[in-house]
């Protein structure tokens, strides 16, 4: 056997000594598992729980799926898919067939291509400071008209301090082919190429956050009011709804915070937030506020009263997004989720470069109750005390560098 076979052979055998070390490694570097019952299903759908969010990183990237049989410990694909509400914004086409006016209002009717579904129609303004109310019919023929939305408010405020503007029309969905819209008022608003729409938005259930603690304060001296919320369990939340008891009219800035680290002091432990969103909160429309789905557990909301009295905060209703994986499943041996693993990194498979091939019908399988990975657990350690604290392996260093120096020295000498 020559010397380049036999380092062949040394070399790998050493990286399949490592790759083994690894799979192992892997398996046993996860802290939580819980049992997958598959009803020996190829293609299945597993719900991730809320309280499973705990423990997984906020990137999800330590999930990890396996079959586990007698003779293999195999990693199974999945594509993991956050459910959202998926909008969609048919805009239709139309032409403005008639402006009019009387003294008390401002008249435009529309003619869409053909009788279609519209439930929304977005409009826009020259004039940015305004407040009157507007009436939307519909008709079939442009001459019988139904009433779609009566004596809607809207407004708009432009100054130093306030920019704000509520000029959107909703509705439940009708079908006319003319829409007829009366805007009161003398002074003309100057509309401006208004959106005339059909929303037909997919919604997705979400989870509503089970509340742990739940506080307002009325900072006076800086005049807003604070509400700080805690839930259960860490979430992937995306919606928040803030319910009042207030029947004035209002418009006042509003900023969340999600707490992203916390410290403990001799006043307690003190959180860390980073800004979630900002905007608008107002008497002109529901204080529901959507945004990408962000793992939290603590929320804190500013609401900026300026020199107004602080609004009286009812309720807060926080909901969060179900999170699952698409998986296909060997119905060989039992199968194990595993996570909980801050140095894992993201898994990439080819499942997700073929999703068309998933299909839409899919079993949902079911997870057992959370507990440790045996493999992970380690036995405590014997302490090992620092080499250098031992007096002998100092003298013993220090020795071996005295005749290292020496013998290069006569080395050089030579």
């Amino acid at each position: 056997m020559n010397r380049s076979f036999k380092n062949s052979f040394l070399l790998t055998l050493l990286f399949l000594c490592l790759f083994e070390q690894k799979a192992k490694a892997q398996y046993q570097d996860y802290t939580y598992i819980r049992e997958v019952e598959t009803n020996n299903s190829l293609w299945n759908e597993i719900l991730l729980p809320m309280e499973m969010f705990d423990h997984l990183r906020h990137d999800y990237a330590d999930i990890r799926l396996y079959t586990i049989t007698n003779t293999d410990t195999i990693e199974e694909p999945y594509l993991l898919e956050i459910l959202e509400s998926k909008k969609e914004l048919k805009r239709l086409n139309y032409k403005i067939i008639n402006q009019v006016k009387d003294e008390q209002s401002y008249y435009y009717t529309f003619a869409l291509d053909s009788i279609q579904n519209v439930n929304e129609v977005i409009l826009n303004f020259g004039v940015k400071n305004f407040d009157t109310r507007i009436t939307l019919y519909g008709s079939d023929d442009n001459s019988k008209w139904y009433t779609i939305k009566e004596n809607q408010r809207i407004l708009s405020i432009l100054n130093q301090e306030v920019n704000y503007a509520f000029t959107n029309l909703t509705f439940p969905t009708v079908r006319y082919k003319y829409l007829k819209m009366e805007v009161k008022g003398s002074q003309d608003l100057k509309l401006q190429a208004p959106s005339i729409t059909y929303d037909i938005t997919r919604l997705v259930g979400l989870n509503r956050c089970e509340t742990e603690s739940f506080s307002i304060k009325n900072d006076q001296r800086n005049k807003k009011t604070i509400l700080t919320w805690t839930t259960k369990h860490l979430s992937p939340v995306s919606t928040i709804q803030i319910k009042l008891k207030d029947d004035i009219d209002y418009i006042r800035s509003i900023r969340m915070y999600y707490a992203t680290d916390s410290t403990y002091s001799s006043d307690g432990m003190k959180y860390h937030y980073r800004e979630l969103f900002h905007g608008t909160i107002s008497s002109f429309e529901p204080s529901i506020y959507h945004f990408s789905p962000t793992i939290l557990k603590h929320l804190k909301v500013e609401i900026i009263n300026d020199d107004n009295q602080a609004l009286t905060i009812d309720e807060i209703k926080v909901q969060a997004n179900s999170i699952r994986l698409k998986t296909r499943i060997s119905n060989q041996g039992h199968h194990q989720l595993l996570y909980g693993n801050q140095l894992a990194h993201f898994p990439r498979y080819d499942i997700e470069k073929f999703q068309n091939k998933i299909p839409k019908n899919l079993t949902i399988a079911s997870l057992g109750l959370e507990s440790l990975n045996p493999a992970n657990i380690k036995e405590d350690s014997p302490v090992i005390k620092p080499v250098f604290e031992n007096k002998f392996w100092l003298w013993g260093l220090m020795g071996l560098i005295i005749v290292l120096l020496g013998w290069y020295t006569l080395k050089m000498l030579k």
